[in-house]
C-alpha cells in the first residue's frame, strides 16, 4: 500500500548532537527500531535492550583489542598488571574496526556489545568491564585462572560521553581480547503507530535523527512539458522490511498566459513512471497570473525491502526515489526541489490517502 499525504509545514534539516540521548536510553515501549550498520543489522524490541536503548545494530564481529604482543596486537595497550585499567576510546576507526570494511563504530553509539576473552591469565584474578574511565564496579565480568584456556564472555557495556569504556584488573598479569559484535543507539524514535496512524509530518520525519535517512536539495530549473520529467531524487538504504516515507518540497514558477497553469507530480520508485491514478502533488496557479517561487509539497509512503536495493558501498547502496513531473496546462518551470526519504521499521501501511 502506497500513500500521498500534503502537509503545508516546512523545515530544515538539521543534524542532531549524538551524546544528547546519554542520560537515559529512553526506550519507547516494545515498538522494533532498526538502524543501519555497514557490517550487518538486526533488530531487538526496546523492551529487551539494556537500560532502554532503544536499538539494537549487530555488526559484522572486528577485533578493537588485542594486549598479546606483536603480531598480535590490536591496539597500542599492553599486557594487563595487578590494579591495571585500559581505556578504550570506541568511535570511529579503532582497533582493527575501521570504515574501510564496514566495522568503523558510529558516532551514534550509546553502548557495545563486546566478546571479551583473558588468556595466560599468571595469577587467580577477575576483570571488570564498566563504562568510562573511573573508579571500577565491584562486580566482574571473566574470572580466569593460570592454565585456563581462552574461553570469550559476552559483555555489554555503555560508553561515557566521550565515547569511552575501560577494563580493570584485579591481580596478575593477563592479557585481554575485545571484539566488537555491536551496538547499540537510541537515536531512532518513530515508531510504527505513528506510521499507522498517519499522524507523521515533515518535522518528524526531519527531526529523526536516524541512520537510515538521506535528504538531496536539488535547483533543477526544468520547464515541464506533457511529458513526465524527473526533477528531483533522493537515495536512501532501506535495512529490512518495512516502510520509507519520501516528502518533496517543489518551488516552481509560471508565466503570465492569461489562464491556469496547472502541472501534477509524483514521487515514484526508481524505474517507475508517471502513473495517473496514482497519488501527486499539485501545482497549480488559481488564476493565469504570472507567479515566482510558489511552493508544493507532500510526501508518500513505500512499502520498502532489501530487495529494493541497489548498488554497492562506491555508488551509494541503497533505493532512489524520483520526484516526476507532468505539465497539464500552461508554461510551467520547477525551480528547485528539496526531498527527504526515512526509513520505518513496520511492515504496517499508514491509512489514509490524498494529494494536493
Amino acid at each position: 500500500m502506497e500513500t500521498t499525504t500534503t502537509t503545508t509545514t516546512t523545515a530544515t534539516a538539521t543534524t542532531s548532537a549524538t551524546r544528547n540521548h546519554r542520560s537515559g536510553w529512553a526506550a519507547f515501549g516494545a515498538a522494533v527500531a532498526v538502524t543501519l550498520g555497514a557490517g550487518g543489522m538486526s533488530m531487538v524490541s526496546a523492551d529487551t535492550s539494556p537500560e532502554g536503548a532503544a536499538t539494537f545494530v549487530g555488526t559484522d564481529p572486528c577485533r578493537i583489542l588485542d594486549t598479546r604482543d606483536a603480531p598480535n596486537r590490536v591496539n597500542s595497550f599492553d599486557t594487563l598488571g595487578p590494579s591495571g585499567t585500559i581505556t578504550v576510546t570506541a568511535s570511529g576507526d579503532v582497533g582493527n574496526c575501521k570504515a574501510a570494511d564496514g566495522t568503523a563504530i558510529p558516532a551514534a553509539a550509546t553502548g557495545l556489545q563486546l566478546n571479551v576473552t583473558a588468556l595466560g591469565a599468571s595469577a587467580i584474578t577477575d576483570l571488570r568491564v564498566f563504562p568510562g574511565a573511573g573508579a571500577p564496579p565491584t562486580a566482574s565480568n571473566l574470572n580466569p585462572y593460570p592454565g585456563e584456556p581462552p574461553v570469550p564472555n559476552a559483555v555489554t557495556v555503555k560508553l561515557d560521553d566521550s565515547d569511552r569504556f575501560s577494563i580493570w584488573n584485579n591481580q596478575g598479569n593477563v592479557d585481554v581480547l575485545v571484539d566488537v559484535v555491536g551496538y547499540y543507539t537510541d537515536e531512532f524514535t518513530i515508531t510504527g503507530d505513528e506510521v499507522q496512524n498517519n499522524t507523521l509530518t515533515k518535522v518528524d520525519i526531519l527531526d529523526e535523527a536516524g541512520a537510515a535517512y538521506a535528504g538531496e536539495t536539488l535547483n533543477p530549473n526544468i520547464a515541464l512539458d506533457s511529458d513526465s520529467t524527473t526533477v528531483g531524487s533522493v537515495r536512501l538504504n532501506i535495512p529490512a522490511d518495512g516502510l520509507a516515507i519520501v516528502h518533496a518540497d517543489i518551488v516552481w514558477s509560471e508565466v503570465n498566459n492569461g489562464f491556469n497553469d496547472v502541472s501534477n507530480c509524483q514521487i515514484v520508485k526508481a524505474g517507475s513512471t508517471y502513473v495517473n491514478d496514482d497519488p501527486y502533488i499539485r501545482m497549480n496557479d488559481n488564476g493565469g497570473d504570472t507567479g515566482y517561487f510558489d511552493q508544493s509539497s507532500g510526501h508518500r509512503t513505500f512499502e520498502v525491502s532489501t530487495a529494493d536495493n541497489t548498488g554497492d558501498v562506491s555508488t551509494g547502496f541503497g533505493v532512489t526515489f524520483n520526484l516526476v513531473c507532468l505539465e497539464l496546462n500552461g508554461d510551467m518551470t520547477v525551480v528547485s526541489t528539496y526531498m527527504t526519504a526515512e526509513y520505518v521499521p513496520t511492515n504496517r501501511a499508514p491509512l489514509g490517502d490524498g494529494g494536493g
